[in-house]
């Protein structure tokens, strides 16, 4: 009955509606309804992959925390050696 009243409203030239599709409305609403299907499951994957990526943050976030201070305790060797070494400003 819908098929039949777009088709009406269509073949109205003053009504400037665009041609009705050759498809029949309960057909595209069941394409619809079986791509919707395999919704809930490609979220649930996304879901996994957000978790994993959530924790290999945490896991990385943790790493640079351990070697932080070592790189620190570098640094500041570094700065101290450099302060032993005459610069070409004191050969004057």
């Amino acid at each position: 009955m819908i098929d039949g009243v777009l088709r009406t409203l269509s073949s109205i030239p003053f009504l400037n509606i665009a041609i009705y599709g050759k498809v029949p409305l309960n057909e595209s609403l069941q394409d619809v309804a079986t791509n919707i299907q395999d919704i809930p499951a490609k979220l649930e994957a996304a879901q996994q992959g957000i978790t994993d990526a959530i924790d290999n943050l945490e896991m990385i976030k943790g790493d640079v925390t351990t070697i932080a201070d070592p790189i620190g305790r570098i640094g500041t060797s570094l700065g101290e050696t450099q302060g032993c070494w005459p610069t070409t400003r004191d050969h004057r």
